[in-house]
């Protein structure tokens, strides 16, 4: 009989893939959410029933708002918490050799996203980002022109969108895609000539940075829920907090996302702030941000996932065990093998052989024969070839944030050698150069990210806004999360160039 054919010769109906409800929150939860309250961070995820929360400043605390809010899985590399598993399209760390933007950082172009499996087998795509604050395009709106605004857009926060705008491809493809974030950029779905005579802003602004999203298949979620701007503004930027955090004469805007892409529908968009506050659907107290959140609830139909594997969590503990979860579709069994980084199957020291799928979806391991360094996790397709890799690293239990600089007298004009060790491996983890023996861990020289990684080594140019720092006695600093918490330190000299 043919395949489509049933019995009686009336063709089979395919049976549809069943629609699942998502919820999916962006959050931006103010420097750590503990500038007002953490548990009212933790209380406002749990009151947005959030099934995905992509995380806007998490500065370390990641974990602790998994763990408090019941969502079990943490990817620190985009900022993500889920109450589904959550596998990486990639290796698991940034190989690429290209500078990243502030928007990508520590993420491969080819893999900002995380796949996360609603169900067995089925899978979603959710990218978090957040672009670049300063200069602000609606404050210099009040005394720039419409093209000097859109200069500055384009050149502050246009290439850290733009990353992301292959999410939209992604989606034509039949896989559902969310893009969560805090792109300090209004919409051009705001900024129309109706809103901007009923806000009383200078003229209307095709904001380009969200506006290459929506080009690229990106659909903003709130505004399919509320279409007029005027009716529903949708403010989240920014919240009704007490003086001195909202500085007189501050531009209210809506510049927190949602987007969407995909088979997915747009079932309700809610605003998340503070009690009594304009436009507010849902509010805790005290509300713990300068962000409102975004809330959005959609229909998805789950996509067939790849071959896939994840070591949970990616900085493992000697002495310790570790969750190593696979998925191999199409197969009755499927093995799965710690390896030494890039190394292949024969050179296994631990894991699992034809393990029967549907039974179990991984297993825990330990770690008595894997010494401190780097692993690869390693999924074996049917034919016995590498299906997936993701990496990850064993540290010493009593291991300690270290800093290293390769030469300590640096001559002017060149770049300072450094390396790493024992990072924590956040998104945001960075290294600053301050001058020796200052107390203030504010406003450092410079910026110098490491792309998230728990080891490594780069070559930091010495300069401040494009001009070479002088001679003289300096500290490079590792950083944790883009926050000020000195993880270790390194003393250098600048030495003058010889006459």
């Amino acid at each position: 009989m043919d395949a489509g054919v049933a019995d009686g010769g009336v063709p089979a109906t395919p049976t549809p893939p069943e629609p699942t409800t998502l919820h999916v929150m962006s959050f931006n939860i103010w420097y750590g959410g503990e500038q007002v309250s953490f548990p009212s961070v933790v209380a406002a995820i749990r009151l947005a029933e959030a099934d995905i929360v992509g995380v806007q400043e998490p500065d370390g605390q990641l974990d602790a708002i998994a763990a408090a809010t019941g969502l079990p899985y943490v990817d620190r590399r985009r900022n993500i918490i889920s109450r589904y598993p959550m596998f990486d399209p990639g290796v698991g760390e940034r190989t690429a050799t290209t500078p990243p933007t502030y928007g990508d950082v520590a993420l491969d172009p080819d893999a900002l996203h995380a796949y996360v499996m609603v169900r067995p087998g089925e899978v979603v795509a959710v990218a978090n980002t957040h672009l670049p604050s300063d200069p602000w395009g609606p404050t210099l709106s009040m005394t720039d022109t419409q093209a000097e605004v859109m200069a500055l857009e384009t050149r502050t926060r246009v290439p850290s969108a733009k990353p992301f705008a292959r999410l939209g491809a992604l989606g034509a493809g039949g896989m559902p895609v969310f893009l969560t974030g805090d792109f300090n950029s209004p919409s051009p779905l705001d900024w129309t000539a109706a809103a901007v005579a009923a806000r009383r802003l200078p003229y209307p602004v095709a904001w380009p940075a969200v506006d290459l999203l929506l080009k690229a298949g990106l659909r903003d979620s709130f505004r399919e829920v509320h279409p007029d701007p005027v009716a529903v503004p949708g403010f989240t930027w920014t919240a009704g907090m007490p003086a001195p955090y909202v500085p007189e004469g501050e531009i209210f805007d809506r510049i927190d996302y949602v987007f969407t892409a995909g088979p997915t529908r747009t079932l309700a968009s809610s605003i998340l702030g503070e009690p009594g506050g304009a436009g507010i659907d849902l509010s805790v107290a005290p509300y713990p941000s300068d962000h409102r959140a975004v809330v959005s609830t959609f229909t998805v139909i789950p996509a067939p996932a790849a071959p896939m594997v994840v070591v949970e969590p990616h900085r493992v503990i000697a002495g310790e065990s570790f969750f190593l979860r696979a998925y191999l579709p199409g197969a009755e069994g499927f093995t799965a093998l710690v390896v030494p980084r890039g190394a292949g199957a024969g050179a296994a020291l631990t894991g699992f052989v034809e393990e029967t799928r549907g039974y179990r979806t991984g297993i825990r391991l330990g770690t008595d024969n894997l010494a401190p360094g780097g692993y690869d996790a390693i999924l074996l397709g049917t034919d016995g070839s590498v299906a997936a890799r993701n990496r990850f690293e064993v540290v010493a239990p009593d291991s300690v944030p270290m800093l290293a600089i390769t030469d300590p007298e640096v001559p002017a004009g060149t770049p300072l050698g450094v390396r790493w060790s024992g990072a924590p491996g956040f998104r945001f983890d960075w290294i600053a150069v301050v001058p020796q023996g200052r107390a203030n861990v504010i406003e450092p020289l410079i910026w110098h990210y490491t792309n998230a990684l728990l080891a490594g080594e780069t070559s930091i140019p010495l300069e401040s806004d494009g001009t070479p720092l002088p001679p003289g006695d300096y500290e490079a600093r590792l950083m944790r999360d883009d926050s000020y918490t000195v993880l270790a330190r390194a003393r250098f000299t600048i030495t003058a160039p010889p006459r």
